[in-house]
């Protein structure tokens, strides 16, 4: 059997398709990667938003809108049969045949996705892993990168050894940043937003502190506030959450790789151009708004009764955003998204794409908590309100 898989695999190798896959595969740079993981997860979502909504149901919904979702497959037969007989004879004494077909496939999707589902159920409070991987990600990076300040010190002093700058190369950070810098200048020759055009020190610890204290706030809120649940989500998306917290928390650095392979603390390395000043200015405070009203957000949910409305009088963002806590998620990584854009730009675009898929993501949830909102308590509890971005959805 190996001697078999090894000719088959040698095979693949000699086609001449292979060869051209890998010759371009190996053009990618870190950050195209991300963009790519990001807009493909972003175009995955709002697939899943295009699916019927019984379908939809079951792949998105957690918590107290799965509990409460009812889709085809859970009624009961005699139900099932008396709708479908109405359809059947609506009209002139005929049959929509048309109609009858589709709500079949429609009930076969339902029936798959349902068995699909079923499988590979996770705690919702597994929530949590997200935010400690994003938090051990940003504290393992700047570790990286305080090491290789140190070599670069014992360098620059004429101290080091041959294993110092091995050990310098090896480490995942200088990997990652040494492919971004190779691969920017050598296929980006037209294009000024290359690696090159670079992040500077402070907008790489900055980028990093805000990452680590968005990570480390809700570490807090799932130990403190948020209270314990039976409900599960599919595994799916659970994967999905880790990936987006490890790709971001290499996109939030990835475009300063220049800086990244000269490491030094030195308070030249703070000074900015007034672009960039402009840009930390902007960002800090919108950083700092929507991550503290995020936080009053979540405890006021979690201080509710179950299955019942926030109140804007407690809440006020609430009296105009169904979501206002999915709002200030996309006020965080906007915020991200420009303190760590490359001078003279004035956004990052591998977080753009990030930012990109959390508006999808959260984009179909708010959506859905809408609906939820609207069947359960009326209309009239939505009426007026922004799903999550106000003028806008």
């Amino acid at each position: 059997m190996s001697k078999i898989w090894d000719s088959y695999a040698a095979e693949v190798q000699r086609h001449p398709f292979f060869n051209t896959a890998v010759e371009y595969l190996s053009t990618i740079s870190p950050a195209q990667w991300c963009q790519a993981f990001y807009l493909l997860a972003a175009g995955c979502v709002l697939v899943v938003a295009s699916t019927p909504a019984e379908a939809r149901g079951l792949l998105v919904n957690y918590g107290a809108r799965k509990a409460t979702s009812s889709p085809l497959t859970s009624l009961p037969a005699s139900q099932v049969k008396t709708s479908t007989s109405a359809q059947e004879t609506n009209g002139r004494g005929h049959g929509h045949v048309p109609e009858e077909k589709t709500k079949r496939k429609t009930n076969y999707l339902v029936s798959l996705i349902a068995w699909l589902t079923s499988y590979g159920q996770v705690p919702h409070a597994w929530f949590s892993a997200f935010y400690i991987v994003s938090a051990a990600c940003s504290l393992s990076w700047a570790a990286q990168y305080f090491r290789l300040v140190s070599l670069n010190t014992t360098t620059a002093a004429q101290n080091s050894s041959p294993n110092d700058a091995r050990y310098a190369q090896a480490l995942p950070l200088h990997m990652i940043a040494s492919k971004q810098v190779a691969l920017s200048t050598s296929t980006s020759t037209d294009d000024t937003y290359t690696a090159m055009v670079t992040v500077t020190q402070a907008q790489l610890f900055l980028a990093w502190g805000m990452m680590f204290l968005q990570a480390s706030r809700r570490i807090y809120e799932h130990m403190t506030i948020i209270k314990p649940s039976r409900s599960t989500m599919w595994v799916v998306h659970w994967v999905l959450g880790l990936g987006f917290y490890v790709v971001t928390n290499v996109a939030v650095w990835v475009e300063g790789s220049a800086t990244i392979l000269n490491p030094s603390i030195s308070i030249n390395n703070f000074t900015s151009t007034p672009s960039t000043n402009l840009k930390i200015l902007i960002s800090i405070p919108l950083f700092l708004y929507a991550w503290t009203t995020q936080y009053l957000c979540h405890k006021h949910l979690a201080n509710l009764i179950k299955y019942s409305l926030p109140d804007p009088q407690k809440a006020p963002l609430f009296k105009y955003l169904i979501s206002p806590h999915y709002t200030c998620e996309c006020l965080i990584y906007l915020s991200i998204t420009i303190v760590a854009a490359p001078q003279e730009h004035y956004i990052n675009r591998t977080l753009l794409c990030g930012l990109v898929f959390v508006i999808a993501n959260l984009g179909v949830t708010a959506k859905g908590t809408r609906q939820w909102y609207a069947d359960k308590f009326g209309e009239q509890a939505v009426r007026g309100k922004w799903n999550m971005i106000p003028f806008v959805f």
